[in-house]
């Protein structure tokens, strides 16, 4: 009776063992699922930096094309100073009023395509911060699970203990009875060498699982620093744009300023005043080319700062995908490992 009981016992340990495998598999899998989840988000947000990327080249092209006007208009200032026929001169500031009203207008077309810009960079940063919030509810609910799993393989191993402990008492009464009872001596020592066996399983089962628990808990660190890195870029990106909207704004400013003033210069008949003018006003066309020169200057810096960090963002893609691999790989032979383990218990 006392054989059956501990037979009974050995086997309810078994269908533990092989219930916690299947829990430890279940587990790995989800966590393989996660993070090709988060590796296609990064791939995701590669392709919205790459469009932001196509954004700038279109709005950096037509601010190209507001320094040629520019320079075109100089160029016209400087003939307007080489004719003395004051009708003729008087055409050509009509002229130079147009083309200043034509920059004008590119200028706030530019305003509008940044705002649009800014409101698509303003709605990447609020879904990165909402995906760092999902990463960190990730990792909360898979530290409870290892909790919860530690548990559970520390109550398999008080049970193993406890099992041991019992076919030891058995073994000393055993050997206590009658000369009857040798035979079974040499059942109890195979239970007792199967249970030990049992124990080992487990502790190999508790190293294969912490090791594993260690490799997860490392790529969700390196998806976290992924997220915070994304994050900073897109503040200092979003700075850069500020910068650059002031620029704007003053250029802006600065056209209607020229505007007004050759408005006043139609007024005057003192073709000396009106010489005096036309040189303030060509100064401040060359005031407007220069900001728009460091407009572009300060847009093609952004430009190689925003390459460098797509190149980074496919080495990362490319780097997870080589763990993916790598973990996939690892846990198709510990699955085959216990396969077999479990058939040469059997």
């Amino acid at each position: 009776m006392k054989q059956e009981a501990s037979l009974s016992e050995i086997e309810t340990l078994k269908n533990e063992l092989q219930e916690m495998q299947r829990k430890h598999s279940s587990e790995k899998q989800m966590l393989v699922t996660k993070l090709s989840e988060a590796k296609q988000e990064l791939e995701d947000l590669n392709r919205q930096l790459k469009t932001e990327i196509h954004l700038r080249m279109q709005v950096e092209n037509e601010k190209l094309e507001a320094v040629e006007i520019a320079e075109t208009l100089f160029q016209r200032l400087e003939d307007m100073q080489s004719v003395s026929d004051l009708k003729s001169e008087k055409t050509k500031q009509d002229q130079l009023h147009q083309e200043i009203l034509d920059l004008q207008q590119m200028l706030q077309t530019e305003q509008t395509l940044r705002e649009k810009a800014e409101a698509e960079n303003l709605k990447d940063v609020e879904m990165l911060e909402a995906l760092c919030k999902e990463f960190d509810g990730q990792l909360q609910k898979e530290s409870k699970l290892r909790e919860e799993a530690e548990i559970g393989k520390m109550e398999a191993v008080d049970i193993a203990e406890t099992l041991l402990q019992r076919l030891e008492n058995m073994q000393k009464v055993l050997e206590e009875s009658s000369a009857e009872l040798k035979s079974e001596k040499t059942k109890q020592d195979q239970l007792h060498q199967e249970i030990l066996d049992l124990q080992q399983t487990l502790q190999t089962e508790q190293a294969l699982r912490e090791e594993a628990e260690a490799e997860n808990l490392k790529d969700f660190e390196m998806l976290e620093a992924a997220c915070t890195e994304f994050d900073e870029q897109l503040q200092k990106e979003s700075k850069l744009r500020e910068e650059a909207e002031i620029g704007k704004m003053e250029a802006v400013e600065i056209a209607e300023t020229l505007l007004q003033r050759l408005e006043d210069m139609q007024s005057v008949s003192d073709l000396k005043s009106e010489k005096t003018k036309q040189d303030q006003l060509h100064q401040e066309i060359l005031d407007l080319q220069q900001m728009l020169q460091t407009e572009q200057t300060l847009r093609e810096k952004a430009e190689a700062e925003n390459l460098k960090d797509v190149e980074m963002l496919e080495a990362l893609c490319k780097e997870f995908d080589g763990q993916l691999q790598k973990e996939s790989s690892k846990l198709r032979e510990e699955a085959a490992d216990r396969q077999n383990g479990g058939c040469g218990q059997c």
